[in-house]
């Protein structure tokens, strides 16, 4: 495990997640605009923070111009991923603030062991164990520690189930690596680990493979039956990667053909993402 380096000043760019939006309620509790950025005297600890919210409810219309066109992917590939030298990478779990009956770290392992299975040649993920550490990449002020932690937060916003913050370094142009990510989910939420999610609950295995997407380097898809899908209703569950999401991944990190679907399509051109992020000017988009 790494020591904790002192805090690294960053241009926070809050993502909202609105891929396919939200309740209207939990849309008026977002910020509104992005903290500014942080002067600094040494552009190598320089870095960009992104937060990737799923939203608890009911999706709502998207713009015309995000309709699907006729490709059968949907799925939307971040500009900042991790580079071959990171992987795999490593995930870490802080079980402090856990909700009583709540086993996170089983959850946590087979999230990545979902992801890792669809291209484990080029891209996976690694268990490192139990971690006090914090989430610093999420805090208004971010603070990296160099450790992926994942942790259960009281403070995250109504209709906000969890989120990842996702950071790179600002020198590294628009296609720069991942440098670390940190997850949060609230503790304030009526989760269930049942076989049958009941309703008023939210299903916290779905939610957890959701966000570990973020963390691979993959946004919201247009495909409303995925699991990268901007919000997750009470008693839905999403539990099992669909082609949609196993394409999206194989296509950020190309190598052995995902499993195939009983209606193979070819591949198409990934659909990068654009218009459904808060940012400051003349920066990256991710």
């Amino acid at each position: 495990m790494h020591e904790p380096r002192p805090h690294r000043h960053v241009r926070l760019l809050p993502w909202i997640g609105l891929a396919a939006g939200a309740s209207l309620l939990a849309l008026s509790l977002l910020p509104a605009s992005p903290p500014g950025r942080t002067a600094v005297s040494n552009l190598d600890d320089d870095y960009i923070a992104v937060q990737h919210i799923l939203l608890a409810g009911d999706a709502i219309s998207r713009p015309d111009e995000d309709v699907p066109g006729s490709v059968s992917a949907q799925y939307l590939i971040n500009n900042h991923k991790w580079a071959a030298g990171s992987i795999p990478v490593p995930v870490a779990y802080n079980a402090s603030g856990e909700p009583t009956g709540i086993d996170g770290a089983q959850i946590v392992k087979a999230s990545i062991d979902k992801w890792t299975a669809v291209s484990p040649g080029t891209f996976s993920f690694s268990w490192a164990g139990s971690s006090a550490g914090g989430t610093g990449a999420c805090g208004d002020i971010v603070q990296r520690d160099s450790v992926n932690t994942v942790r259960f937060v009281d403070d995250l916003q109504p209709g906000v189930l969890g989120r990842t913050c996702t950071v790179w370094p600002a020198t590294g142009g628009t296609s720069a690596p991942l440098a670390e990510f940190d997850m949060e989910l609230s503790s304030k939420v009526n989760w269930s680990t049942a076989e049958t999610t009941p309703p008023g609950h939210y299903d916290l295995w779905s939610t957890i493979l959701h966000e570990f997407g973020h963390a691979a380097g993959l946004g919201h898809t247009k495909d409303n039956s995925g699991v990268m899908w901007a919000t997750l209703k009470a008693a839905q569950q999403k539990r099992s990667l669909t082609a949609d999401d196993r394409e999206g991944i194989f296509a950020a990190y190309p190598g052995a053909p995902p499993t195939p679907t009983a209606s193979p399509t070819a591949l198409p051109t990934p659909d990068f993402q654009r218009n459904y992020s808060i940012l400051t000017p003349n920066v990256a988009r991710d």
